[in-house]
C-alpha cells in the first residue's frame, strides 16, 4: 500500500524536515508502509538490524528487558518520530524491543537503503 499526503507529511515531520533535502528523499522514497495490531511486536533484543521505521500514526512502545526478566518501558514514539536508528548505524543486534501500544501505521526504511545514504556522495 503506499503513503497518503496526510502520510507523507507526518513522515517528514522532527528531524527529517531538517535533513538535506536529497537526504529525506531517498528515505521517503525507500519507506514501505506498515500496519500494525496493537501488542504487535516490530523487533525484539537480538533481532538483526532490519532498517529504521517512523510513526505515521498510532504509537510504538521502546522497552528493554532486565536481568530479572521484567520488561523496563523506556519510550513512546508518536507520529513522527522515527526510531532504530543505532542498530542501523553500527551494524549490531537490536537492543530494544518495540511494539504498537495501539493500531499503528509506520514506515519502514530498509537496511540497503539507509546503508545507500553512508555510501552516497
Amino acid at each position: 500500500m503506499t503513503f497518503t499526503s496526510e502520510d507523507r507529511r507526518r513522515l517528514t515531520q522532527g528531524w527529517l524536515r531538517e535533513m538535506d533535502p536529497r537526504v529525506a528523499q531517498i528515505l521517503v522514497e525507500a519507506a514501505r508502509r506498515r500496519s500494525l495490531e496493537q501488542g504487535e511486536p516490530i523487533f525484539s533484543p537480538g533481532d538483526p538490524v532490519g532498517g529504521i521505521f517512523a510513526v505515521i500514526r498510532g504509537g510504538m512502545l521502546l522497552s528493554a528487558p532486565s536481568r530479572d526478566g521484567l520488561v523496563r518501558p523506556g519510550h513512546i514514539s508518536r507520529a513522527g518520530h522515527w526510531f532504530g536508528f543505532l542498530p542501523a548505524v553500527t551494524g549490531n543486534a537490536r537492543a530494544l524491543a518495540a511494539e504498537a501500544t495501539e493500531p499503528t501505521v509506520l514506515a519502514h526504511v530498509p537496511t540497503a537503503a539507509v546503508e545507500r545514504l553512508w555510501t552516497s556522495d
